[in-house]
């Protein structure tokens, strides 16, 4: 989508309401884990907590950029690559 430098407004704000829902429920299932009180998911809850947290300031700036009408396309592209990273990170930390 972004390679092309053509947008589908509609297509991309659906796409970005899904990674929202996706990622408060990754935001929740990180807190539940929290109060089981096992050493080992302490350990990885602030790593999970940070990978989370990063998802979501990079969907906020994408859906910002996109509301605006005049997106910065490498800049959502460093977005979507922050977002692969951090989900590639959490899918570890928030286990």
């Amino acid at each position: 989508m972004a390679k092309s430098r053509q947008i589908n407004v509609q297509q991309a704000i659906s796409d970005v309401q899904t990674i929202v829902a996706d990622v408060k429920q990754a935001e929740t299932d990180c807190k539940l884990k929290q109060g089981l009180g096992a050493d080992d998911n302490l350990r990885g809850f602030q790593e999970c907590l940070n990978d989370v947290s990063g998802i979501v300031t990079a969907i906020e700036d994408i859906f910002q950029q996109l509301k605006s009408g005049q997106p910065d396309f490498s800049k959502l592209l460093a977005d979507a690559e922050a977002i692969e990273t951090d989900v590639k990170a959490a899918e570890t930390d928030c286990k």
